[in-house]
């Protein structure tokens, strides 16, 4: 017998209440002296035994009543046919048990896990067995044994087991048990799976019908309910502060009840940085939302933790607090002026500040076009020739290189840019080859044809990265903007790339192509104001922010959500890199080379990836390792309701929960009509003398 609400048991200390009240309120006899009246002594004794009686009676009666309630409340259950069930398993079979060890089974229940049950009951049905059997753990590294007579192995393992990480083994360990029953064994097969109920929902079906699958309900039906962390991202929130990041939980309500002002808190190398609390609808989500801040000089691991409950692995998510990336421009300036708004690269500086690319630290350096010349390129990550006259031949074979090897390179136009000289130059990756500087306008416009001498945007490519920021990019202030001059290129269909933005007389004004790993961005007009005013338009800033995030290798720091046993791409891209470190919680290295793919995540917690050996200015983005939080998620249709049973492929080992209290609250009516009996008894006689006198 199990009880839904075992606490409530302890109203069973109120069967006290009633034998203390009849002691308290008993009736001391008064003597009387009245010896010549014997008869009357004799009838009071007879009187006095049967009062003594119905009272003792009643007193029984109101103990029951009491314990009844408490029962009543506590909700007792029965499981009859389980048992008898449970009972069929000792005789002669093929019998293969499968024991979920993942890591929703460390769900405490009645102030045990739901694992360590399985065991017992696992460990039991092998004490009574009388065939051949076999253990199976899924969810964890366990022995891999065929069928034997002998279980003291398979017992050995089972009391060492402990469960795992993992959640999705318990269908292949399943399949293995059918592999082992159908090679060859004679007789009947059984495979008994140990889980809960959502798992015992996603069992596969017996390859026959010659072997029988036994799901088993650790939980006995009892509600499963948990709240977990599904996932936590990291993001720099310089709009609070410098060094301040966005941390974001994201938390789950698997349960039929809600949780009120439940807490949760945030630390870093075990200190706490900030508490808060957080309310729950049954089945709800919700983000918690977090600002603190952090070193910026070193890798750090944070997490998020929730208030304990009877799932506690789900109830922590640890990440990792990295300095965010640099990304190294180096900015070609082909007309530099002593008057800071003249510059070719005034508006350059502008949008690309220190604190302009949120994720990103930027590193901007400029020169002109002889210190170009002896710059070494694997310095950098972005090329910007803004306005250059040309290159010799040593400079644009050296940023061809540069460019196949995954550098990126943004070409913008000016007075200084020559058709001629720039396809005999840079036509090795220009998008296309030119033809003229147009002026625009029409024939028929004057000095006061206002905007007839300018073009304006009139097409974008929708769903192009470098148009990311923007929901509706013709509603923005890009459309807005006035083109006096650009370049006229050769038309060329089976040219690579994309054209980003067209004029409204369809000549294209932002170019992309790939070249080698690398891609290059030709703008046609200039990214000053000699050209056109589009440096001034508010949307400049984010489009030349998100063209920069497009060319380079480094991206913004994220926070990649990575389950236990689930490889990892490293996010290594720098040519100078060779191989990485990785080091995981515990201090475990593995060096890694390219394709740069991880596959050993078999801890928890953050993992530091690092450049080996060690390179200056490398920051390479780490990751964390974490449960899968929406395994937490317990509840499912029970064994009876399932698939496999309506199609009859298994027979199931259980029964739907037998609840006692309404016999409890039958029998409280029955003693409560016997004690009203008990008591209309006793006032009859004082009803009569009443009427007698």
């Amino acid at each position: 017998m199990n009880f839904l609400s075992p606490m409530l048991l302890l109203g069973l200390l109120a069967v006290a209440i009633p034998p203390i009240l009849h002691l308290i309120q008993r009736r001391k006899p008064k003597h009387v002296r009245f010896p010549a009246i014997e008869l009357i002594r004799r009838s009071q004794r007879k009187t006095a035994h049967r009062f003594r009686a119905k009272q003792l009676l009643l007193l029984l009666l109101r103990c029951a009543f009491l314990a009844l309630l408490a029962l009543a409340l506590a909700r007792p259950i029965i499981r009859e046919k389980e048992a008898q069930l449970v009972e069929t398993q000792d005789v002669l079979s093929n019998t293969v048990w499968v024991l979920d060890a993942s890591y929703p089974m460390a769900y405490r229940l009645e102030g045990e896990s739901l694992f360590e049950k399985g065991q017992r009951l696992v460990e039991d049905a092998m004490a009574r067995h009388k065939g051949l059997g076999a253990l199976i753990l899924a969810g964890t590294d366990g022995p891999d044994m065929g069928l034997t007579e002998h279980f003291e192995e398979a017992q050995l393992a089972l009391r060492q087991a402990k469960t795992g990480y993992r959640t999705d083994d318990l269908p292949m360990a399943v399949a293995r048990a059918y592999s082992l029953l159908s090679s060859g064994t004679s007789g009947s097969k059984r495979v008994v799976v140990f889980s809960y109920p959502a798992h015992l929902a996603q069992l596969p079906p017996p390859p026959d019908a010659s072997i029988e699958c036994i799901p088993v309900d650790v939980s006995d039906g009892q509600p499963l309910e948990n709240t977990a962390i599904v996932d936590v991202s990291l993001t720099p929130a310089s709009d609070v502060g410098e060094g301040f990041w966005r941390i974001e939980g994201r938390v789950a309500r698997f349960a039929d009840t809600p949780i009120e002002n439940w807490p949760i808190h945030l630390e870093c190398e075990g200190e706490v940085l900030a508490r808060g609390f957080l309310s729950l609808k049954p089945g709800e989500m919700a983000t918690k939302t977090f600002y603190a801040r952090f070193d910026q000089h070193q890798a750090a691991s944070a997490a998020l933790v929730l208030g304990e409950d009877a799932l506690p692995l789900d109830d922590r998510r640890m990440f990792l607090v990295q300095a965010e990336p640099t990304l190294r421009v180096l900015a070609v300036d082909g007309e530099p002026s002593p008057t800071p708004h003249r510059d070719e690269l005034f508006y350059v500086e502008q949008a690309l500040s220190r604190d302009a690319l949120q994720g990103i630290q930027l590193s901007l350096e400029r020169m002109d076009e002889l210190a170009f010349a002896e710059a070494n390129l694997n310095d950098f990550d972005v090329v910007i020739l803004a306005n250059v006259a040309g290159l010799n031949r040593a400079t644009a074979q050296n940023l061809e290189s540069f460019l196949r090897k995954g550098g990126g390179l943004l070409i913008t136009a000016g007075s200084r840019a020559t058709p001629k000289l720039w396809n005999a130059q840079l036509g090795a990756f220009l998008p296309r080859m030119v033809r003229d500087v147009r002026r625009a306008g029409d024939a028929a416009a004057s000095l006061t044809g206002g905007d007839r001498k300018v073009a304006h945007i009139g097409r974008f490519l929708l769903g192009h990265p470098m148009l990311a920021p923007f929901a509706n990019p013709s509603q923005s202030s890009l459309s807005e903007a006035k083109v006096k001059r650009y370049l006229l290129l050769d038309p060329n269909a089976e040219t690579e790339g994309d054209v980003v933005m067209q004029l409204e007389d369809g000549a294209p004004l932002l170019l992309t192509r790939p070249l080698g790993e690398g891609q290059v961005a030709l703008l046609t007009t200039s990214i000053d104001r000699d050209w056109g005013d589009l440096p001034i338009r508010p949307d400049f800033l984010p489009l030349l922010q998100q063209m920069m995030r497009v060319l380079t290798r480094v991206s913004a720091i994220s926070q990649p959500t990575v389950s236990v046993g689930q490889p990892v791409d490293l996010a290594v891209a720098l040519p100078q890199v060779e191989r990485v470190r990785v080091t995981s919680p515990s201090g475990r290295l593995s060096v890694v080379e390219a394709p740069w793919r991880f596959e050993v995540t078999d801890e928890l917690g953050a993992y530091k990836v690092e450049p080996e050996p060690i390179l200056e200015a490398v920051s390479l983005p780490g990751f964390a390792v974490a449960v899968d939080g929406y395994a937490g998620d317990l509840r499912g249709k029970s064994a009876k309701s399932s698939d496999q049973a309506q199609n009859g492929s298994a027979a199931f080992l259980g029964d739907s929960p037998v609840e006692l209290w309404h016999a409890a609250l039958i029998g409280l009516f029955f003693l409560l009509l016997m004690e009203s009996g008990v008591l209309a008894g006793r006032l009859k006689p004082s009803m009569k003398k009443n009427e007698r006198v």
